[in-house]
This record gives structure tokens, sequence and C-alpha cells, in this order.
């Protein structure tokens, strides 16, 4: 048995990684580091008995129709509170839920226990470029105001502190292991899941903006239904998007 799982996110600036790199666990990100913990955990499990393999796939911003941060991401643009962290202009890179898919049978019939590969789209873009592209779909436009990254660094610390002194429900609207995300340039490379996976992504990026823009935003229709013309997808939305 061979069981692939995506597993961690990573903390801080990171540039085209090809393969596996050290998991980061901090305290002040303790999402990533619960991802982290996922992945040592799944990869330890690795010949635990016979036959038994386990590896992960490691995916940067997931996407696609119906993605629930994409909902958040419209709230507060609409409501005026959208800033972006160091002007937007961090490289970024992305997986479309279907290449993720994709990437995962592919895993389970050719990957190897106990390693783990960083899969994406291929093409990489800036934080304000596919945040921008992504809230577009829903028909909205980003104010281009922006904040330094050492004030928003400040300012998320003071939130923390607030919060925890005063019990406050939920998180605060601005935390660091939100800016350790989306502050600094994250980009992978699919080498490794290229070259022993036969990993190819199948979405692109235009494909996938472009059926996100044709359907309802709760909808989860996959675009490579809609890119093939599947029988999966509504049959009017079944000639090739381009």
């Amino acid at each position: 048995m061979r069981f692939p799982a995506p597993t961690c996110k990573s903390l801080g600036s990171f540039l085209s990684q090809p393969y596996a790199v050290p998991l980061l666990t901090r305290a002040l990100a303790p999402y990533a580091s619960s991802k982290a913990e996922a992945e040592r955990v799944l990869l330890t499990a690795n010949g635990s008995r016979p036959g038994f393999e386990t590896l992960a796939l490691r995916p940067p911003l997931i996407w696609g129709a119906g993605m629930p941060t994409l909902d958040h991401m419209v709230e507060r643009v609409r409501a005026g509170r959208w800033q972006w962290v160091g002007g937007g202009g961090q490289a970024m890179s992305t997986c479309h839920v279907d290449n993720l898919c994709h990437a995962l049978l592919l895993a389970a019939d050719r990957g190897r226990g106990g390693e783990a590969y960083f899969v994406s789209d291929g093409e990489n873009g800036t934080l304000k470029s596919v945040i921008s592209d992504l809230l577009g779909t829903r028909g909205v436009v980003p104010e281009d105001r922006a904040a330094p990254f050492a004030v928003a660094w400040a300012m998320a610390g003071v939130l923390g502190v607030v919060w925890g002194a005063l019990r406050l429900k939920g998180e605060p609207p601005l935390t660091r292991q939100m800016l350790r995300l989306i502050g600094k340039p994250f980009t992978v490379r699919s080498d490794k899941a290229g070259a022993e996976l036969g990993y190819r992504p199948r979405i692109t990026w235009v494909e996938g903006i472009s059926a996100m823009r044709h359907v309802s935003p709760d909808a989860t229709v996959s675009a490579s239904a809609l890119v093939t013309g599947s029988q999966t997808g509504p049959s009017h939305l079944a000639p090739k998007i381009s």
C-alpha cells in the first residue's frame, strides 16, 4: 500500500526549491507548524510494516473554484480593509486543485516511499497578480494601498498581544503567521515530481481563472471538466476555454 498526502506550508522567504528542504516549526505560526509535524509523522510511518509506503506532496497556494480563502479576501476588500503587504511584488507559486489531484494519483502509482515532492502549476506570478486575478473572478478589484512589511509585522504583533490579553474570539485581522505565508517570496519547482512521477501540470493559470469566471462562487466543478468538455461539467461550458 502506498499512501501519498499533501502536507506542509513553509515560512519565510523561499525561492525556487526543487527538492525537499528541512521542515520548519515556529511557535508564531501554529498552522504551518502543524502541517510540518503532520509531514514528519507521515514520513516516519514509511516502512512501519511490510508493503506500507508513505510519501508527501508539498503544494504552494492551492486554488480553484469554491476556495474558502477567496471568500474571506472578497469580504476584506469590500469592507475596505485590504492592503498589499510590501507592495505585493513578492514572487509566488501556486497549485490548482486539479493539478494537485493529478499529482496525488501519480504519486500513488509511482512515488518513492519516504520522499517529499513539490508540485506547482509550473508558472510563477506575484502576490499582487495572483490575488488580483482570483478576486477578479468575483468581479472585485482591490485598492492599490500598501503597507511595508516591517509595519505590518509590528501591527500583527500588537494585535496578537491584544487578542490574547482580552481573550477575544477568533483570529486577529492580521497575524504574523499570515505575514510569514504571504509577506515574503515563495516559489517552488516541480523538477523532482516531473522526473520521478511524470508530473506535468494539466491546468494552466489562464485556464483555471477562466473556468472560475464561468461558475458560481460555491461551485466545485473541476477546471479539467470545463477545459476538456467532460460530461461532469455544465454543457454550455464544454468548449475549450482560452
